[in-house]
């Protein structure tokens, strides 16, 4: 068949951490911007959020935070990609023993 290989247990759990810390660090500080907003008292705009977060710490000041955050997200999203793809299997498995006995 045209299936493209099984990953490895190793491969999976890689695939969910990468994934989850590609997607934090890309988009952690637009969370910190619109909590900047959320806040009581906080910013009126999301422009307004981000130049007073850059004033009060630069650039590094819309990653506090980050690490707990990855400590979290990394290994639930490794996790939670290698029970799907375990569950998918055994879906395909079961799929395909009841094709066979028709």
């Amino acid at each position: 068949s045209d299936e493209p290989p099984p990953l490895s247990t190793a491969a999976q759990l890689s695939a969910g951490a990468f994934a989850a810390f590609a997607a934090w660090v890309v988009g952690y500080p637009a969370d910190v911007i619109k909590t900047r907003c959320q806040m009581e008292g906080g910013a009126a705009t999301v422009s307004e959020a981000a130049a007073v977060i850059y004033a009060q710490g630069g650039l590094p000041a819309f990653y506090n935070g980050l690490t707990l955050k990855l400590l979290r997200a990394v290994p639930a999203s490794a996790a939670g990609f290698f029970v799907y793809e375990y569950v998918m299997a055994v879906i395909a498995r079961q799929r395909a023993r009841l094709e066979n006995r028709q």
